[in-house]
């Protein structure tokens, strides 16, 4: 049977263990949060089930970007409106 004194220390190590993961996840979050607009995706790899599996942080746009074409400006000259320009 556990004491009073034990059964308090295991709730304190448990709430500090909860408290330390918590922490850590708000930290990756604040990082993912970071890398989201940086311009650039980095790989994360993981190992799952005993598979490694590759999942990427960062910028969607910066995988397409080198695709996309730049973009164009144009006027309409139309005189009954005064030209346009």
């Amino acid at each position: 049977m556990m004491s009073l004194k034990n059964y308090k220390q295991a709730q304190e190590f448990l709430a500090g263990t909860q408290r330390a993961a918590q922490d850590a996840e708000q930290i990756v979050r604040a990082e993912a949060e970071k890398l989201a607009n940086c311009g650039q995706i980095y790989p994360i790899k993981t190992i799952e089930n005993g598979h490694q599996v590759t999942r990427y942080i960062g910028d969607s746009a910066a995988t397409f970007q080198q695709f996309t074409l730049p973009g164009r400006k144009f006027t309409i000259d139309n005189p009954r409106r005064g030209g346009g320009k």
